[in-house]
């Protein structure tokens, strides 16, 4: 049974590369399915962090939008090929830790003042 899952994944992967090539092969079909693989990987990102560890996480979001960003920028505005964008946003990507952790340090140093201010401001 466990060899005749694989095959149907195997086969279910196989026919998903050429579904673009079996619907025309246009430009749009391309872009269509790109983008449907886009958002079923970050949907299964969201469902592994919110269903199978219960964290409730903005921070995919921000991610998201930070990568669509900057591919966005560099297409349109200064008219890199699909490779460079898809380098610098790799780049940028790998750069998302550190500014992660930056904000992270300013949100628990927020949430650890401002008790303290909060108070200082009630007594006055």
């Amino acid at each position: 049974m466990t060899w005749l899952r694989a095959a149907g994944g195997i086969a279910g992967a196989v026919a998903v590369y050429f579904l673009p090539a079996l619907t025309g092969g246009s430009a749009v079909a391309y872009s269509t399915c790109a983008t449907i693989a886009i958002f079923a990987v970050m949907a299964y990102g969201t469902d592994l962090v919110l269903s199978y560890l219960g964290e409730v996480s903005l921070g995919h979001t921000i991610f998201w939008a930070g990568g669509g960003y900057v591919t966005a920028l560099l297409a349109t505005r200064l008219g890199w090929n699909a490779w460079l964008t898809a380098l610098a946003t790799i780049v940028f990507g790998s750069s998302n830790p550190i500014v992660s952790s930056i904000a992270r340090r300013s949100a628990m140093a927020i949430r650890l003042c401002a008790p303290r201010l909060i108070a200082r401001r009630t007594a006055m």
